[in-house]
């Protein structure tokens, strides 16, 4: 039986998804960037003068923390919550 498993992953091509590596690639495939407003990509996108960087920051998805709390806050809590002891 694990013989004919084997055998069969073997002859089955893998296919992958391409790489998204530029903001080119991520422009192409329509897909939003998800962003915390306030961090490095999000205030180098937002001066960004590129027509194609313009459309990824207008595209985006951003979110803001609440006033007060650190960017690592919801990290922690899911950790605590979960019990990974993060934190």
């Amino acid at each position: 039986m694990a013989y004919k498993s084997v055998l069969l992953s073997t002859l089955i091509p893998i296919r992958y998804s391409k790489t998204i590596d530029s903001l080119d690639d991520l422009d192409k495939t329509g897909f939003p960037l998800i962003m915390a407003r306030g961090i490095s990509v999000h205030s180098m996108l937002m001066i960004d003068p590129r027509p194609v960087a313009q459309r990824v920051f207008n595209k985006s998805q951003k979110w803001s923390f609440p006033f007060g709390q650190r960017p690592d806050y919801y990290a922690i809590m899911y950790a605590k919550h979960w019990g990974a002891g993060v934190g």
